[in-house]
């Protein structure tokens, strides 16, 4: 979830238009592409969601940022090819994603004029993943964990991922997400079943994020 600037994904999406389709498909929990891959390939979330790994204290990593359908993975892939992928990527649910290098880029005459959006997009997701690592090492388990829920909720409220990936985007270890989970439920916040999590009452939940 980059929260990229006005109009990002519609200009992305034009520029696109000429370059060759070539996707790949993932299953949930399936990494996409791996920390420290070098490659000149980027990739944009066409179907699914999937999430960037980091380093993080209470865990092996967290999920720092979220990519949904439109987003591109591997922004610096093209602004400076040959560049290492800064983090592990995972499917958080059944993920499709096209494959773009510059070199479909300049075919389609679009390259040039990417740029702009492509330094507006990393400007973005550096601030966000600054954001999310502060999170992690100032808040605790309690409203983190409501966070994740917001963010990885739908506009029909409901999240749809398994209970690892809630605590992922958390930064936090299963046992945590689970305690917190349940006391969202015994609030009447929340509902849950299996790889489903409804927020009944959103506002709360945000109010309960809110929390330091």
């Amino acid at each position: 979830m980059l929260e990229p600037p006005n109009g990002y994904h519609d200009r992305l999406s034009q520029l696109l238009s000429g370059v060759p389709i070539r996707r790949r498909c993932a299953r949930a929990g399936q990494v996409i592409c791996f920390r420290g891959d070098r490659s000149e390939t980027a990739m944009v979330v066409r179907s699914g969601l999937a999430g960037l790994e980091v380093a993080c204290g209470a865990r092996d990593a967290m999920i720092a940022t979220l990519y949904r359908p439109g987003d591109l993975i591997g922004v610096g892939r093209l602004l400076l090819p040959g560049s290492v992928h800064e983090g592990t990527v995972r499917a958080l649910s059944a993920t499709e994603v096209q494959l773009i290098d510059w070199g479909d880029l300049t075919e389609a005459r679009a390259g040039e004029q990417l740029r702009p959006v492509l330094a507006e997009a990393a400007v973005c997701e550096n601030r966000w993943l600054t954001e999310r690592v502060a999170e992690a090492a100032l808040l605790r388990s309690a409203p983190r964990v409501a966070r994740a829920l917001c963010r990885l909720a739908g506009t029909d409220h409901v999240v749809g991922v398994n209970q690892d990936a809630v605590a992922a985007v958390a930064g936090v270890v299963r046992a945590t997400a689970n305690a917190e989970l349940g006391r969202l439920a015994a609030l009447g916040l929340i509902e849950r079943s299996r790889c489903r999590i409804r927020l009944i009452d959103r506002p709360a939940v945000e109010r309960f994020a809110s929390r330091g």
